[in-house]
Parts: C-alpha cells; sequence; structure tokens
C-alpha cells in the first residue's frame, strides 16, 4: 500500500514537510555518550552516536543483543560491596528507569539505598544484588520486544541504558570516602581532664513536630493517551486531574495551583484561570491545555500546590500539552486500470485536539500484515510499503494496487491486515498506536460473468480490529469496494 496526497496539496508543500529535520538529542545526552565511549571505549556507544545523526540502526536485533551484552558486561564489572551514589545521582538513576519503563511497557524495580542516607557523607550506598535485580529485569524487557518494536524505539533505549551504564561506571571508578579522621582527645595544659570528658548530663527531650500538609496529585493524562505514551493533554477540552492534601486542617488556609515551566515547556489552566484554589482535604481540578508543548520538549509541565501561594508542598509527575491522531476512516476514490490494476481510497481521521492543524507534529505510518494468499496470488506478498506521513494534511490517499501482469495468471485470493502507528515530535513518543485503525483489505480474481473467458478481481476495503506485531487496534470506520476489469 503507497499513500499520496490529494491534488490540492501543493508538491512543494508536500516535499517541505518530508524535508523537515527529526528533533536532535538534547547537547547534554551527545556529551554524556561521548563520556561514557571514553570510560568503556565500547562500539556500542559510537554506533548510538552515528544514529543520532543517520537514523535508527537497521538491523534492531543486532541492537538488542548489544545492549544486553552491555547490560551483562556492567553485572560483571560489579564490585561485591556495591557502589556509591550521590542522592542526585540515585534520583536520576530512578528517573531514566521511569522512562525506560515507559518505553518497554512494563515495570521496572527502583533502586534503593543499602543503608540511610547520610551513613556516608555526600553519599548513598546501593547494593549489588539491588543492582542486578534491576539490570536483569531490563534485559529481560530488551529480549522480549519484538523486532517491529525495537525498530521503533531501541535508539531511545539505547540512549537511556547508555547513560545508566555512564553513571555506574563512573560511580565504581569513584574513590572510596577517606575514614572520618581521629580526634586526639589530651587533656589540658595542666594535666586536668577537659570539661566535654567524662558523662554529660541528658539533655532536653525532643518534641514531635506534627508532619506538615503535602499534596498528592493523580496523572494529569488524557483518557485516550496510548498506554505507552508519557502523560499528556491535548489543547482542547477539559482533563480531570484529582489532588489529595494529606494532614489538611481549615488552619492552613487556601492551598493555590499553578502550572509550573509555563509558557516555556507550553501552557494549561484551569477553566480559563492560570491558577485555582484548594480548600479541603481533596479536590478534582478541571485542567485545560491552551498552548501545546515544544518540538522534543518531552513532560515540561507539571502542576504544583503551594501553601500560602509560595511555600510548594507538592507538585504532580510532568506532563505535556500534545495533540494525537485517531479514529481513521476510509472512502472509495476510484478505479485504476492500467499498467496496474486496483483501487485508490481516501484516508481521514481525527484530531483530539482544537483543530487538525494540532496533529502537525505526529507522523505516522501503515503497518501491514499478511492474513492468507491463495490460487494465483500466492506469493503476491504485501507490495510497496507507504512510508511516514504527517497527520496535519487530511484526506490523504491510500493506493491498492498491484501489477497487471501478477493478477491475470488466474483465479486467486489475498487478505492484509492493516494498522497504523505514530510518533509525536512534541513528547518524543514512538511506535504509538493510532486509536481504531484497523483495516481489512482483500483481492478476489475470478471469472468474469460479463466476460467469457475472462478475469475481473474485487477489492474490498472494511473497518476490522486487529493486530500487526505490537501493533493492536479497533476497527475503522467506512468501506470501499471496487470491481475491476482484467485481461
Amino acid at each position: 500500500m503507497v499513500f499520496d496526497r490529494q491534488p490540492d496539496v501543493s508538491a512543494a508543500e508536500v516535499e517541505a514537510t518530508r524535508a523537515r529535520p527529526a528533533p536532535a538529542p538534547a547537547p547534554d545526552l551527545a556529551g554524556q555518550l561521548m563520556q561514557l565511549q571514553a570510560l568503556g571505549g565500547n562500539q556500542m556507544v559510537g554506533r548510538l552516536l552515528n544514529s543520532m545523526s543517520d537514523g535508527p540502526s537497521a538491523d534492531p536485533g543486532a541492537a538488542k543483543t548489544g545492549l544486553i551484552a552491555q547490560l551483562n558486561g556492567l553485572l560483571a564489572e560489579l564490585p561485591a560491596d556495591g557502589v556509591r551514589l550521590t542522592p542526585e545521582e540515585l534520583a536520576g538513576l530512578n528517573g531514566h528507569l521511569a522512562q525506560l519503563s515507559t518505553l518497554l511497557g512494563r515495570p521496572l524495580p527502583p533502586v534503593v539505598a543499602s543503608a540511610p542516607v547520610g551513613v556516608l557523607p555526600g553519599l548513598v550506598p546501593v547494593a549489588t544484588p539491588t543492582i542486578a535485580e534491576m539490570l536483569t529485569a531490563i534485559g529481560a524487557a530488551i529480549a522480549g520486544l519484538s523486532l517491529a518494536e525495537a525498530l521503533l524505539i531501541i535508539a531511545a533505549i539505547a540512549a537511556i541504558i547508555l547513560l545508566i551504564l555512564l553513571l555506574f561506571r563512573s560511580a565504581v571508578r569513584r574513590p572510596a570516602p577517606a575514614p572520618p579522621a581521629e580526634v586526639d582527645e589530651k587533656p589540658d595544659e595542666k594535666g586536668k581532664p577537659k570539661p566535654e570528658d567524662g558523662p554529660r548530663p541528658p539533655g532536653p527531650v525532643p518534641v514531635p513536630v506534627p508532619p506538615g500538609p503535602r499534596a498528592i496529585f493523580g496523572p494529569v493524562r488524557a483518557a485516550n493517551t496510548p498506554a505507552k505514551m508519557p502523560d499528556r493533554i491535548p489543547d482542547a477540552g477539559v482533563v480531570d486531574v484529582a489532588v489529595q492534601i494529606i494532614n489538611w486542617t481549615p488552619a492552613l488556609g487556601p492551598i493555590r495551583i499553578t502550572v509550573d515551566n509555563a509558557p516555556a515547556g507550553g501552557a494549561a489552566d484551569f477553566g480559563g484561570s492560570p491558577e485555582t484554589v484548594v480548600n479541603g482535604p481533596s479536590a478534582v481540578l478541571p485542567v485545560h491545555g491552551s498552548r501545546q508543548s515544544p518540538i522534543a520538549s518531552g513532560t515540561p509541565l507539571k502542576l504544583t500546590a503551594r501553601l500560602g501561594g509560595t511555600t510548594p508542598i507538592g507538585s504532580s509527575a510532568g506532563f505535556a500539552v500534545a495533540a494525537i491522531m485517531q479514529d481513521m476512516a476510509t472512502a472509495f476514490g476510484r478505479i485504476v486500470n492500467d499498467a496496474s490494476a486496483g483501487m485508490v481510497v481516501s484516508m481521514s481521521w481525527q484530531s483530539d485536539g482544537a483543530s487538525i492543524r494540532s496533529v502537525n507534529e505526529i507522523e505516522f505510518e501503515e503497518q501491514l500484515l499478511l492474513v492468507s494468499e491463495t490460487g494465483s496470488l500466492a506469493g503476491h506478498g504485501l507490495g510497496d510499503h507507504g512510508g511516514l506521513l504527517v497527520a496535519d494534511i487530511m484526506p490523504q490517499n491510500d493506493n491498492h494496487l498491484s501489477p497487471h501482469a501478477d493478477v491475470t495468471k488466474g483465479p486467486g485470493s489475498q487478505v492484509i491486515q492493516q494498522v497504523f502507528g505514530f510518533m509525536d515530535n512534541r513528547t518524543g513518543s514512538i511506535g504509538m498506536v493510532v486509536r481504531n485503525s484497523g483495516f481489512s483489505i482483500s483481492r478476489v480474481i475470478e471469472a468474469d460473468p460479463s466476460r467469457p473467458g475472462k478475469l475481473h478481481m474485487i477489492m474490498t476495503k472494511v473497518g476490522r480490529a486487529g493486530a500487526v506485531g505490537a501493533f493492536a487496534s479497533g476497527a475503522g470506520a467506512g468501506a470501499a469496494m471496487a470491481i475491476i476489469p482484467l485481461n
């Protein structure tokens, strides 16, 4: 199946859209990867750095094997007594694991300290079994990826894993902390014990301080967001977000909720107001996306609760304002019967944002599965495969054509399942499934009853739920049919 655009879209506009560069990785990511290359001296990092400019690897299976080898290599390097991280490194590591869990679609165990923070000045000890459990879980998740999934997300997974390797290899090379200096307990110059020597009277018993208020937010996430996509809301409508104020009392007064990192990361409001007030132990906030997040910004926004309007008492997880495409439909366009035989259908879809322009950073592509082939169409295959297309140009044509020589050999049939996936340049999400984008495409070649001794081909395209690898979607809408005389 090959897409082309309607004649009213200019060639210049199409080429300009196709030529738009993919979002480049953040400069600090490339820099850290180069540091890892210097530390580990491995070719995997070099291949990833090349992929940042040359596109994803053509061999996702080899990339999977290489990443698992890197994880096993780190397992072999871990010292028996574990490693020591700064609190900032531990927080960053668990942030990387959360991103990796979202990409892989399965939970990964967080890394926790093996002793209370403060046992070592400025460092957090992490036991080797804890690290091994994490690395084993990551390896199992990567091994479980299908080649189709790996092709779409392997570069993003590799980037996160290699940052984790950098962090641990740096920690392994960190010098052990120096033992605390010994205190020389000598008597004073007259030979008398110093006043601080000997038993001391007990000090005052500390009075427990009641815990302060704390805000806990639910996810800022539209209900139609694909499971593997980060938290996001469209630039239309309202998404209800729950917030709970732990240890709330009436004496606290109003607690103000605002959107942090706006407008740089996009913008959201509460029914048109930039802030809202909570006056109780819980509330449901009507969050509206008013400006979409920039390209390659991830999830830059968050809701923050402030006591008295100034003291932060809790924030939500990050989220983006990013509209997506969904609910595809087909309709008959025209018959083609020249060097090729088949039909052209029109494809349309919905934006969950304010308009079709809201999905201008969504690119989508068909995914195909050969269901069956019989007779003269055995071995016909899937034909040409459409490439990435921009979602804000609609409708677009989907061509279902075959060379005449392939469909005039005699009776036969073929059935293909089609679903669509998309990538979002705002959040950096790839390998997402378009909701309700499943279609069944069939060809039947048989004797033409109106022309003795001749053949015709009956083509149909109808909405049908199905899966192609990891892409499973409900049925699209509409139908198209054509009868093409052959010979």
